[in-house]
Formats: C-alpha cells, sequence, structure tokens
C-alpha cells in the first residue's frame, strides 16, 4: 500500500523497483501522472541498483508517457498542403518516434503481462486517434493538388542541386550517405545523437520524397538528375536520361558523368565499415564527392519474415551511421548528408 513517491530512493530489493514500475504503469495507462512527473521517476531510479535489469521497461514506460502526452496536446488540422509538411516536420513526427521506442522496448523488456494493458492502449491511440486521422486530413490536401509540388520545402530530386552542387562550387569535399528508409522521426533521433558529440553539430530540413515512394525511384532522385523517367512500369525501372539508375554500378557510372572533373565514388555502408582512419583519410583525399548506400532498415521491413524487426533495425542503423559520420569525420570530411530514399509506415 505504500505510495510511489516514498519509494522512489530505496533500491535494496528487486520487488521495490517491480513495486515502482507496477505503480508507474498504473498511473500512465489511467493518465493520472503529469510527463514531468513520470520522467522525474525514471530519472531517479536510473542509479538504482536493479534498473539496468528493467531497462527496456522504464525505457517503454518513458516513450509512452510521452506519446500519451503529446497526443493530448495534438490538433491535427492543417490549412494547407505545405502546412501539412509543417506540423508534421516540427511537432508530429513525435507520434511515430515514441510509438517506434514504445514498441522495441516493450518487445525487449520480456514483459508482455506486466504491460500488455498499456500497450494496447498505445496501439489504440496511435493507430485510431493518430494514423487513421493524420491519414485522412492528409489525403484532403494531396486530392487538392495538380502537381506533386511544394512552394516552402525542396523536392528530394534537387537534392543534388541544393545540397551537393554548391559545395563543388567552393570546392569543398562533400559525403552523402543513404539510409534506405530512414524515415524523418528516425532522421530527428540522429540529430540529437550527433549534436551530443563534442565539436559535431547538425541541422534537419525535410524534403518532400519523390512519389510513387519505393526505392528505385528514391534513389534516382537523389543522384544529380534532369530527365527522369519510369521506363519500365511492369519492373518499376527508373532512367536517368535513358539510362538505368539501378544497382552501384550504374550509380556511380551517372555520378562521373555529370561532371567529369568532380572525382566521385560510391560505395555499399558494409564496404567500408572496417575502414582504418589512414583508409578514411586516403578516401576523401582521392574523392570531391563520395556516396554511401547504407540498407538495415529497408532490409528488414521489406521482407515479411523479418518486418516485425524493423524498429529494432531503426536502432541498429543509427548506431551505424553514428559511426560512419565519425569515421568519415576522422577522415578529415566535414560536409557529410544524410538522407533516405523513402520512409515507411508501421
Amino acid at each position: 500500500q505504500i505510495e510511489l513517491q516514498t519509494m522512489l530512493e530505496i533500491d535494496y530489493f528487486e520487488v521495490i523497483d517491480r513495486h515502482v514500475i507496477k505503480s508507474l504503469t498504473g498511473a500512465i495507462a489511467n493518465q493520472t501522472i503529469p510527463r514531468n512527473d513520470a520522467r522525474n521517476t525514471i530519472r531517479m531510479r536510473r542509479n538504482s541498483h536493479f534498473f539496468d535489469q528493467f531497462y527496456h521497461v522504464y525505457g517503454a514506460l518513458s516513450a509512452a508517457s510521452e506519446l500519451l502526452h503529446e497526443m493530448s496536446n495534438i490538433n491535427l488540422g492543417m490549412e494547407g498542403f505545405d502546412d501539412g509538411i509543417n506540423r508534421y516536420s516540427n511537432t508530429w513526427y513525435k507520434i511515430d518516434q515514441y510509438y517506434r521506442k514504445f514498441i522495441h522496448n516493450y518487445r525487449k523488456s520480456a514483459q508482455p503481462t506486466l504491460l500488455n494493458d498499456l500497450c494496447t492502449l498505445i496501439e489504440n491511440k496511435y493507430g485510431n486517434d493518430f494514423l487513421l486521422k493524420v491519414n485522412d486530413i492528409w489525403q484532403r490536401q494531396i486530392d487538392t493538388l495538380d502537381n506533386w509540388d511544394s512552394a516552402e520545402f525542396p523536392l528530394q530530386r534537387d537534392f543534388f542541386k541544393k545540397f551537393v552542387s554548391p559545395l563543388q562550387n567552393k570546392d569543398t569535399k562533400s559525403v552523402v550517405i543513404i539510409s534506405d528508409a530512414m524515415r524523418f522521426e528516425i532522421g530527428q533521433e540522429l540529430l540529437s545523437l550527433v549534436r551530443e558529440r563534442d565539436r559535431f553539430d547538425a541541422e534537419i530540413e525535410p524534403l518532400l520524397a519523390s512519389v510513387p515512394s519505393y526505392t528505385q525511384l528514391g534513389m534516382a532522385s537523389l543522384l544529380p538528375n534532369q530527365n527522369l523517367s519510369v521506363s519500365d512500369s511492369e519492373n518499376a525501372l527508373v532512367t536517368l536520361s535513358g539510362k538505368s539508375t539501378s544497382g552501384i554500378e550504374n550509380r556511380k557510372s551517372i555520378l562521373a558523368e555529370h561532371n567529369s572533373e568532380i572525382r566521385t565514388c560510391a560505395f555499399h555502408a558494409a564496404d567500408i565499415s572496417d575502414f582504418k582512419s589512414a583508409e578514411m583519410k586516403e578516401l576523401v583525399k582521392e574523392h570531391d564527392v563520395i556516396y554511401v548506400y547504407h540498407n538495415v532498415i529497408d532490409a528488414a521491413g521489406d521482407s515479411s519474415k523479418s518486418e516485425d524487426t524493423v524498429f529494432q533495425a531503426a536502432e541498429t542503423a543509427l548506431q551505424e551511421i553514428t559511426r560512419l559520420i565519425q569515421k568519415f569525420t576522422s577522415g578529415n570530411a566535414r560536409y557529410i548528408f544524410v538522407t533516405a530514399d523513402h520512409g515507411f509506415i508501421y
């Protein structure tokens, strides 16, 4: 019968953590504890002896509390197509992010009985009160369009022209990391991870993805492009000025042909993941534009056998890309762009 607050600084026995977790779970599910109080409770337990044992349980509770708080304050209205992008990239992305965090930690916690009622609540809130509603109002904005275009946000197909080309004019090297299916909210988390590191800075900007949003068109849109077309709809083949954009060899060729004075190359992330600092320095020294193709999230989500591991894949992708950024920085690369061909709905 002891109240939660009385127990927060006590950690003699594992049963105390279980009591705190049970009390906190009920309070979050019933929405009787403010977000800041839930945050403080979890923060105080971080120093407890048994916290690591319940790390993912506390992670799930934290994400659930944050998601319910965001949902309680959300206004899903849109005043236009660009306004919808603005609202998502400024605020609504947090709902997707906290849902991803909750499901990931819920599964890793191996505590389905304890968290089952909370999971049901989160699934209903996310699916019915967010996804269904936001997709309905977004569809209404799409229905008014004559062209898939934005007056306010850059288009994915203008990526090279907007971000990479200006650096070429300044004789500045650039690295482009394309992580297959790294949706915007995962990019937001990457932003935070990069900013946490000493002497690192980062910014994020939403791009309007090409539609239909699938790998072949998204990857082609991120190359220097002018005459982009789907030349074979049955096989979804995308060509650039008649040349196939499929596969890394074709993309290398397109990069090289864009400007013969610019030294370009392209790699799969796995091929350079073990490069030492000296090798990275040589790689950066010998090239002006380096494209790196990273495929962890989409590789999981693209198969029915592994799609339920996509949130774990997102965590892995964040770790791998953070390491890639560090490697390129140690190789004297100053400008590193991280982007994606498309996102996903889970």
